[in-house]
């Protein structure tokens, strides 16, 4: 016999091993479809965080912008000051939820804007005195354009009023 083997032994794998075989291979396939909701998520909350980062970022920079140019320090102390929109004609308004369309690409068509608001609300207040008054916005944000303020992002800065 040597080395030949048992002549007429049947070679291959048994029921038992292909089914192993198929578990095996069918676990690992549902752990990987697992991960794309989750991946889907995370993406839409980057975006979601993105948008208002840059919402922010231009609302603060209209601000300081503001700061610059009024010429009444009594705007500022009453926290709703009167400031030039936003690109988009966005105006922004103080101490109240807002619901605003931000950045809807010109591609989309008007029935497709409910992924482009944001909510938010703006505060300012007076955080130093003197000649060159000190004030804080606190800006706090939200994804959507109705509902209650679940995940929030809050942005703050001080600016100097620096008119006459």
């Amino acid at each position: 016999m040597g080395t030949q083997g048992v002549v007429g032994a049947k070679q291959g794998f048994t029921l038992v091993e292909v089914a192993l075989a198929m578990l095996a291979v069918g676990l690992g396939l549902l752990c990987v479809f697992a991960l794309f909701p989750a991946g889907l998520q995370n993406m839409a909350d980057d975006v979601a965080d993105t948008r208002a980062g840059l919402f922010a970022s231009v609302a603060f920079n209209g601000i300081r912008g503001s700061a610059a140019t009024v010429t009444n320090a009594t705007i500022w102390d009453a926290g709703c000051p009167d400031l030039p929109p936003l690109p988009g004609g966005v105006t922004l308004k103080t101490n109240s939820v807002e619901s605003v369309l931000w950045m809807k690409p010109a591609t989309a068509s008007a029935s497709e804007t409910h992924g482009y608001y944001i909510r938010y609300k703006l505060d300012v207040s007076t955080v130093g005195a003197g000649p060159r008054p000190i004030y804080a916005a606190t800006l706090t944000t939200c994804d959507g354009q109705y509902g209650l303020f679940q995940t929030q992002n809050v942005f703050y800065t001080e600016f100097y009023y620096t008119g006459n």
